[in-house]
């Protein structure tokens, strides 16, 4: 699914703002046909989570289905063109209508989904557009939710969390990515796929590009005052190669981008498409015990990070898009983990144009392999399908994580991702592929075994051992040579750091003080310095992130290294001195 550009052929309209709004508590609004009269009961912005739009307390913690909807034209000179509505993301499934008529439904609520609706939409007339939003979770969905403590395991995670979760953030619902319109001629580049190598000095490109073609006879490619001209298969497709030399490589010092701009023609040469793909070119594998890029070995420094963000929740916002990028430049980090799901395109093309490496992973955070089913595995092998497709593009894309902290240490567990491992190879056989455990080595049921780096989660002195800075580095080695016994892969700590509230200090270290994360964190990474089979860490969390309500959480979960409101606490300024070294 192409990320929707305006180009000379492409027009798009922003739905995005403030929309009707109504609760449905009863989640009887289809049998009453709201997709036809909707109520209005409130107003609510898009692109942001519904929770902290009011005052109200229920609302706030409210899990269930919430109708959205407003009014939009469609521009008279849009006629006999294809008309498309694309929703960014919706959290966790909406359904869909335009003018009474259903369009249908999407489960998943980081993807974009659209629907062509130019059979739909009136041009004299303004048009309604209702989606329904539930964000309900079970032993089915991805991730999954409202979990039963008899299953044990992570399932025992939260018990009594408000709202009703086992994972450790909130569960926002809405419509969290842009809404847009946009238009196409009937003939269309409809998909793009970009496969780079290198050789010497020159970047090889590889191009595979799906056409819709009624009219359409061929397209021209150009990228780097190279032109290739291509005729249309039968299917609408075409390939083919560009050369660049002197080619210059992406990589996080030069995030160079070549505009890969293609042009749909009919047989007499008039342009019925154009599209502008932004291109790096760059190799990643894993080799011995290191991770290579463009040839040579990169240390990933960097953080964890969540979409949270006071008021709009999970929602889009350019302007914190910015700040949080140059407060990742300034800590010198090179590299970020879309935890624990998909980022917007937004941020992944930002990852793209300022050169930092994106360990990219699913929705499926902390998986109960006790709770979960066929239909369970179904879903996740969907939504990777979904995320290959949506960023497989993407330079800054180096890594793919399947799941995150789910249940290694069960037997079902290694079955269960030794089919997803399976199927993203199949998809794509150009970059590493993890799997983030949680689990201590001696525990963990083998699930590991195929993926190329182990990423690891392990946060000593917090959760166990609670104040022993002084057995720190004991602790973390043990499991660090664990896991490099019993795999010989390449290891990177995913996770690790401290609580700590901003401003509360201690004299000696305490637990929750600045001065016990800065010291944590100081020890960790002097244990990963001397490991050679270490290639990364990711500090947990960039910034403090709002939780369920729990006594072992005071509103958010304080291990960020910047506050919610993106204030410095002690040990990002320990992370500068740090990173701005070679590991």
């Amino acid at each position: 699914m192409l990320y929707p550009i305006q180009s000379r052929k492409r027009i798009r309209i922003d739905l995005s703002g403030i929309w009707n709004a109504a609760v449905d508590k009863e989640n009887t609004g289809i049998d009453n046909q709201w997709f036809v009269n909707p109520p209005k009961q409130m107003e609510l912005a898009t692109n942001a989570s519904w929770n902290d739009q009011t005052v109200d307390w229920e609302f706030h913690n409210y899990v269930g289905s919430v109708w959205y909807w407003r009014t939009f034209y469609v521009p008279d000179t849009w006629r006999n063109k294809r008309i498309v509505l694309r929703i960014g993301s919706a959290n966790y499934r909406a359904c869909v209508w335009v003018n009474d008529k259903s369009l249908g439904e999407h489960e998943g609520g980081y993807m974009p989904f659209e629907f062509d609706i130019g059979d739909l939409v009136s041009y004299s007339d303004e048009n309604r557009l209702v989606i329904r939003v539930n964000n309900e979770l079970s032993e089915e969905t991805i991730p999954q939710g409202n979990l039963s403590p008899d299953y044990g395991g992570v399932a025992l995670g939260r018990v009594g969390n408000f709202p009703d979760v086992h994972y450790d953030f909130f569960p926002y619902g809405g419509i969290h990515r842009p809404v847009v319109i946009y238009c196409t001629e009937r003939d269309y580049i409809e998909d793009i796929t970009v496969r780079t190598a290198i050789r010497g000095s020159q970047g090889i490109v590889r191009f595979h590009i799906a056409c819709v073609a009624d009219k359409a006879a061929k397209a021209i490619i150009t990228m780097a005052g190279n032109n290739v001209e291509k005729a249309l298969s039968p299917s609408g497709e075409l390939a083919g190669e560009i050369i660049i030399d002197p080619c210059e490589f992406w990589s996080p010092q030069t995030p160079h981008l070549y505009d890969l701009d293609i042009s749909l023609l009919d047989a007499g040469g008039k342009l019925l498409d154009d599209y502008t793909l932004p291109v790096g070119v760059r190799t990643i594998k894993v080799e011995g015990l290191k991770l290579l890029l463009n040839g040579q070995p990169i240390y990933l420094k960097g953080f964890g990070r969540h979409e949270d963000l006071h008021i709009i929740g999970r929602g889009l916002s350019f302007p914190f898009m910015v700040k949080d990028f140059n407060l990742m430049k300034w800590a010198n980090a090179n590299s970020f983990r879309t935890s624990h799901y998909p980022y917007s395109e937004e941020i992944m093309r930002m990852a793209d144009r300022w050169g930092f490496m994106v360990i990219d992973e699913t929705a499926a955070n902390t998986i109960s392999l006790a709770a979960a089913n066929e239909k369970t595995l179904q879903e996740h092998r969907r939504q990777l399908r979904e995320l290959y497709q949506r960023d497989k593009n993407h330079p800054s894309v180096i890594m793919w994580s399947i799941s995150n902290e789910s249940e290694l240490f069960d037997k079902r567990s290694k079955p269960y991702f030794k089919t997803l491992l399976d199927d993203m190879r199949s998809l794509d056989d150009t970059r590493p592929i993890t799997l983030v455990s949680q689990a201590n080595f001696d525990k963990e049921a083998g699930a590991l075994q195929g993926y190329d780096i182990i990423c690891y989660n392990n946060y000593p002195a917090w959760y166990g051992n609670c104040g022993r800075l002084d057995k720190i580095e004991q602790l973390l080695e043990e499991q660090l040579d664990g896991y490099f016994d019993r795999y010989k892969k390449p290891i990177m700590l995913s996770e690790f750091g401290a609580d700590a509230i901003a401003g509360f200090h201690a004299l000696p270290a305490e637990m929750w003080s600045e001065e016990y994360q800065k010291i944590t964190v100081e020890k960790i990474c002097s244990v990963l310095r001397k490991k050679k089979y270490i290639v990364g860490e990711h500090v947990w969390n960039f910034a403090d992130f709002k939780t369920g309500q729990h006594t072992a959480r005071p509103i958010y979960n304080h291990k960020g290294v910047f506050t919610r409101d993106r204030q410095p606490k002690m040990v990002a300024f320990l992370l500068k001195k740090l990173w701005e070294q070679k590991p």
